[in-house]
């Protein structure tokens, strides 16, 4: 099993072309499964992911859905 920290699912919702290659390892280590998530990860994710300073946040929506998957 693979512990899945914060930044890599944050990396994994990145659309900036500067963290397209973090993004890109983010979404193959998702992609392997075997993962393991704590809600501390979930989170963070969450509020990082929809805050407004971010450069492309994610709606409320958006973000409850990637972490129901």
């Amino acid at each position: 099993m693979q512990f899945v920290d914060t930044n890599v699912l944050l990396y994994a919702v990145c659309p900036g072309r500067s963290e397209r290659p973090k993004a890109e390892v983010a979404r193959e280590i998702l992609r392997g499964g075997a993962l393991v998530l704590s809600v501390q990860v979930l989170q963070g994710f969450y509020v990082q992911a929809t805050r407004t300073g971010r450069a492309h946040p994610l709606t409320h929506e958006e973000a409850v859905s990637l972490i129901e998957l």
